[in-house]
Parts: structure tokens; sequence; C-alpha cells
């Protein structure tokens, strides 16, 4: 099962917390969204000195997640543990991602411990990956590949900067910068400075304020 960054945050808006979680896929931002999401979901406020565990893959071994993992949280509801990359390019990451499967699966039956995987880029044929399975669940941070993709996200975006956008603005904005999508957040909230406070960005705007960037690296 996967859900969309939107779905996730309907989920967590409506108080629902899974046991684990797979932020996966290339794009960064996506990500990074999802992972802000739920940390303050999970987390309490002033109890991330004692309830937060960050770990990275190349820098961590089974023992040390099942420690995280099992450790009890100080004077709040909920834990979080935050894995990073759990496929690191080296022989020793085997014995990790053997562990991570049936970690995943004992969390499954308990709320102490939320624990957040985040993977640029996944096997999902393996066994760590299908372990994700409901009530756990695979958060898509794909790069969006489809034009209607990236005209939503520049309107979300534009909701969430309290940007208003004149017509045939997000397309255009989509068009000059393609599927970078903390490129587009930091272009649309540039071209909203030009407009100036209140008023509503048009596509002359984003003529004037943005460089093509949709055939860049």
């Amino acid at each position: 099962m996967s859900v969309t960054l939107d779905e996730l945050k309907q989920e967590l808006a409506q108080g629902k917390l899974r046991p684990a979680y797979l932020l996966a896929g290339a794009e960064a931002l996506l990500r990074d969204d999802a992972l802000a999401a739920l940390r303050e979901a999970v987390l309490e406020p002033g109890s991330e000195d004692f309830n937060l565990d960050r770990l990275t893959g190349n820098e961590t071994t089974p023992a040390i997640v099942e420690d995280a993992i099992g450790t009890l949280p100080v004077m709040a509801v909920r834990r979080l543990v935050i894995l990073n990359e759990p496929e690191p390019r080296r022989g020793s990451a085997k014995e990790l991602l053997e562990a991570l499967a049936s970690m995943v699966a004992g969390l499954l039956e308990q709320e102490q411990t939320v624990l957040v995987v985040t993977a640029a880029k996944v096997d999902r044929r393996s066994r760590w990956f299908k372990a994700f399975r409901d009530p756990a669940v695979v958060v898509a941070c794909d790069e969006p590949d489809k034009q209607r993709e990236i005209v939503k996200f520049v309107k979300a975006e534009a909701q969430r900067q309290d940007v208003s956008l004149g017509p045939g603005t997000a397309e255009a904005l989509a068009e000059q910068v393609g599927g970078q999508l903390l490129v587009l957040r930091q272009e649309l909230a540039k071209v909203a400075l030009l407009a100036g406070e209140g008023e509503t960005v048009t596509r002359t705007h984003v003529a004037e304020s943005t460089r093509s960037v949709a055939e860049q690296p």
C-alpha cells in the first residue's frame, strides 16, 4: 500500500498514526515535507531531546536500530525513530536490511514508537520494502513526470504560501521550471515578491522573473 504526501497529511490531520512509514522516492522535497509532517504529529513540543533518534544506514547496525525502537518514550506518549537510506552501497547493508523487515513486522502491534525510513532509491522487490504493508505504509515521494502533476503542485504551493495566481500562471511556471519541486517552491516565492504583497501573480510576472530551468539537471 502506498499513499501520496497529501493523503499522508489528511491521515495525520484526522489523528491517524501508523507504526511505520517508508518515505520512498527521488524527490527530496516530498521526503522532507513528509518527514516534517510526521515529526509534528508524533513528537510532543519540547520532547525531541528524549524521544527522537536519527540514524543513517551506513553508520548504524541492526542492534542500534532495535535498541532505538525498543526504548520507551520519556514523559510522552510516543517516540520517533528515523532511519535514513538503509540501502547504502556496501556489502554490510544486507544484515541491516534483513533485520529491518522483522523490525517493521514487530512494530505493527504497538503504539509507543513510530519508525520512519527514508530512501531516495529502493528495491521494491526486496523483503524489507514489502514489510511496509498495512498498517505500515509507503509514502510515494517520486518526482512528478506529468504536466498536470506539476501544475497541481504549483497550485497547492501557492495556497500554502498564500499567493494568488492568475489564469494560466501555474501552467506557465510549470513549463518554465519543469518537475524540480524545490526550484518551483523558490521561484514561486520570488515571483510573488516581484508582483508585490497581496497582488495576483500573472504569466507576465513569471516571464519576467523565472529563467527556464526545465532542461537543466
